[in-house]
């Protein structure tokens, strides 16, 4: 008796899934006038091959061309499968006249980058900033807006296999976008209720699920009135808010790639856009006058022993140490300075500070910097040593 043969046939492939993202950098020539230390900008959560990445922008000081950009990184912010995640990268920084004058400045990873399997924490590969930008930053740096633009590509590389032919097909509508303002205005109101749990988490859930329907809507949300008073009024909140669209839009693009049917194209593309904006900088001048420091140094004989002065900046509260006879032991024939800010919430504040020494004709005799980023956690930052007893007097 004759068998049939059975006729089987599976197909191996390897598809791409890339994620384009732009991230604008206003106040490019402040960002590079605070300095090298701690001096990081960081971009909107995007999404490619359904996990989340992050563009990092570190400055430095480079010989003879002071603080610029000087590397560029991504960050996978987490990867929670059993499977290392393969991804290539490139980096486009344009001509901002659009005249074509000058060539795109860019840089293309020659090897993929191998991301580890089960990684909780963010894993970051270092790219590299394009030696065009390097030898002719002036031509990328749009004066007028003052904005470097940086656009980053990546592209997530999986091992599919498919039995046999299939063919699905699935149609995906977005429901017309309901007021924004009227939204996220009932969503600030009913906060206030002691039941804001069970009285908000619908509303919540439908502005969230609004914000991932399209790349350009977030950008709208964070635009709107309401979005930037609920912004200063509850800053805890919008932050858990951006982390709930963040995951929320990883999971709808999952759910997407699982039962669209994309034909013979192996490239699925998602593209995104983040700015950064730095805050206004508050500029606040104090003066601390000393008559006499021998007299100073009398009353405050031990070490650890200061005088403060207060005075306010930016909204905020500060306090000036000074520690005429040491901070420590090390420095009994210095004089200390340190200055802290007032911060009741966690809120992280960056400061760049410059102390002139006037001497008796009303002349700066002596200066110097530090710019930080202080913290809750942090009471004070400056100098144990700032200037010698004799050269004071």
């Amino acid at each position: 008796m004759a068998t049939a043969a059975q006729k089987t046939s599976s197909t191996h492939r390897t598809a791409v899934f890339r994620g384009a993202h732009k991230l604008d950098i206003l106040g490019y020539t402040t960002r590079r006038r605070l300095g090298g230390a701690d001096n990081t900008v960081r971009s909107r959560s995007f999404d490619a091959g359904g996990f989340l990445w992050t563009l990092v922008c570190r400055f430095r000081q480079k010989l003879l061309k002071g603080v610029t950009l000087a590397s560029i990184s991504l960050e996978l912010s987490r990867n929670e499968t059993d499977e290392a995640v393969v991804a290539t990268a490139s980096i486009q920084i344009d001509d901002p006249s659009g005249t074509g004058r000058w060539p795109a400045a860019e840089w293309h990873g020659e090897e993929p980058n191998v991301f580890p399997a089960r990684s909780s924490t963010a894993v970051a590969w270092e790219l590299a900033v394009p030696d065009a930008f390097h030898e002719h930053e002036e031509r990328y740096v749009d004066e007028d807006a003052d904005c470097l633009t940086v656009h980053c590509t990546v592209d997530v590389h999986r091992e599919e296999s498919v039995e046999g032919p299939t063919s699905r097909s699935c149609l995906v509508s977005t429901p017309p976008p309901p007021s924004l303002g009227k939204d996220i205005h009932r969503l600030r109101e009913k906060m206030w209720w002691p039941d804001v749990t069970h009285r908000c988490h619908h509303l919540e859930a439908s502005c969230v699920e609004y914000m991932v329907s399209n790349p350009d809507v977030y950008d709208a949300v964070e635009a709107s009135e309401e979005y930037k008073e609920l912004d200063k009024t509850c800053p805890s909140y919008i932050n858990e808010i951006t982390r709930k669209v963040a995951k929320r839009a990883v999971a709808r693009n999952r759910s997407l790639s699982s039962s669209s049917s994309f034909g013979d194209s192996n490239n699925r593309e998602t593209m995104s856009t983040s700015r950064y904006n730095p805050s206004a900088v508050m500029i606040g001048t104090h003066e601390f006058r000393i008559e006499s420091l021998s007299a100073l140094r009398k009353t405050h004989n031990v070490l650890g022993q200061y005088v403060e002065t207060k005075f306010q900046v930016g909204g905020r509260e500060w306090m000036m140490m000074v520690y005429p006879s040491g901070e420590r032991d090390e420095y009994k024939e210095y004089i200390g300075l340190f200055l802290s800010p007032l911060i009741h919430d966690d809120t992280n504040l960056k400061a760049s500070v410059t102390v002139n020494f006037i001497d008796p004709s009303g002349k700066p005799s002596y200066l110097s910097k530090f710019t930080h980023i202080y913290g809750r956690k942090c009471d004070k930052y400056g100098w144990p040593g700032i200037i010698t007893v004799a050269y004071a007097n």
